[in-house]
C-alpha cells in the first residue's frame, strides 16, 4: 500500500512517545466491536469501528494507545 492510498482512506499515521502508530477505521458492521490493537515491525496498528461517535472514537483510541482494557458499553 502506498502513502497516497493511505491518505485517501480513514488511516492516520503518527508518532506518540517514541512509538509509531497506524490507526484505521473499519467500515464493517461487527456487533460489539469497538477497537483492537497489535504491534508489528515497530509499529502499533490500531483498528477502530467507524460506526462510533467521534467522542467514543477518541476515547477508544486513547485507551488503545495507553494499553488499557476496553469495556463494552
Amino acid at each position: 500500500m502506498k502513502y497516497e492510498d493511505l491518505r485517501k482512506s480513514n488511516t492516520r499515521i503518527f508518532k506518540y512517545n517514541g512509538v509509531r502508530h497506524i490507526v484505521t477505521e473499519l467500515k464493517e458492521d461487527i456487533k460489539g466491536f469497538t477497537g483492537c490493537c497489535y504491534k508489528r515491525n515497530g509499529f502499533k496498528c490500531c483498528f477502530i469501528n467507524s460506526n462510533l461517535s467521534p467522542r467514543k472514537k477518541r476515547l477508544i483510541l486513547h485507551r488503545l494507545i495507553k494499553e488499557k482494557y476496553l469495556t463494552r458499553g
